[in-house]
């Protein structure tokens, strides 16, 4: 079994603001803008949770906050409006859309990443971790503003129950309307470059007796999903769990991606930098065992009520 941890949500590249951590402590990410893919647009998509009453919809919400985005290489950053089209990747959330029958949470990928998961053996048991750049939204009366203290936290999961290549001629009717099963214009997808990652329908982890869906989301910002060191003056300085890394003078093949950063060990962990440019980091339970003690006691700390 692997463990992935996958970058995903709004960033300081695509929608400029952080995902909110919403005044009731849940977590909501955001889907990033993007210029090509399944019809759906920030207009369809809900506002977050408790926030009905302030926005009719999720572009009221992100354009209400100052998001932007770059429609096209060259061009300068415009405001999301209702009409930008919403990259609903990957999609966790049961109430995002109208959804048909059997429905399961997806995750798609492509290109140089797919491929850096395809090497690293990820596929059907695997387990996605993903993180995201959160902060809390503060204010009294009918204004919301973001604390402007984000940091890096995990906020979902998804187990793959199977992997399908893309195109795919089963693929169900269900799943049809995800962004990468759509050919739309500009979309030049390939069966070699493009895959869909289908959610397990429980949560199974090796020895561990846990009655949870295969994909959802953490509720709030316990602190054992939180990434960014708390003392950090930068977003990507984390402290992992002593579980995620390796003796001094062991050859580090694994995490993939941040193999070659520079670790540290303080307190009871590690004291990693993640800059760059990456999208996914793969641990194996065979190469770190403890791994899985502390999938146990993160889920039975934070899951879903």
């Amino acid at each position: 079994m692997r463990i992935v941890f996958s970058r995903k949500g709004f960033d300081t590249g695509y929608g400029r603001i952080p995902n909110p951590i919403l005044p009731d402590g849940r977590l909501f990410p955001l889907p990033i803008p993007y210029g090509r893919g399944a019809p759906i647009r920030f207009g369809d998509l809900p506002a977050p949770w408790g926030l009905e009453e302030r926005h009719a919809t999720l572009a009221d919400f992100v354009r209400s906050h100052g998001a932007r985005w770059v429609p096209a290489k060259g061009r300068k950053p415009e405001p999301i409006t209702a009409d930008t089209i919403a990259h609903l990747d990957p999609d966790l959330i049961p109430g995002m859309l109208p959804r048909a029958a059997g429905w399961r949470p997806l995750f798609g990928q492509t290109e140089a990443a797919l491929g850096h998961l395809r090497r690293a053996g990820v596929g059907e048991g695997d387990l996605f971790l993903f993180f995201g750049r959160f902060d809390r939204l503060v204010g009294e009366g009918g204004a919301l503003r973001y604390e402007g203290q984000p940091c890096h936290l995990l906020y979902g999961w998804l187990q793959v129950g199977c992997v399908r290549p893309l195109p795919d001629p089963a693929l169900p009717d269900w799943a049809r309307y995800h962004p990468h099963c759509v050919d739309a214009p500009g979309a030049p997808w390939s069966p070699t470059a493009n895959a869909l990652f289908e959610a397990a329908e429980r949560l199974s982890l090796p020895g561990l007796d846990l009655d949870l869906p295969g994909a959802g989301l953490f509720p709030a910002p316990h602190p054992m999903l939180r990434l960014t060191a708390p003392d950090a003056r930068a977003i990507t300085d984390w402290h992992l769990p002593a579980a995620f890394g390796l003796p001094r003078g062991a050859v580090r093949t694994e995490p993939t991606q941040l193999a070659r950063r520079d670790w540290r060990r303080e307190g009871d962990g590690f004291r990693v930098n993640v800059q760059g440019i990456w999208q996914e980091a793969v641990w194996s339970l065979a190469a770190f065992p403890g791994a899985l003690g502390w999938l146990a006691e993160l889920f039975a700390a934070d899951v879903p009520e």
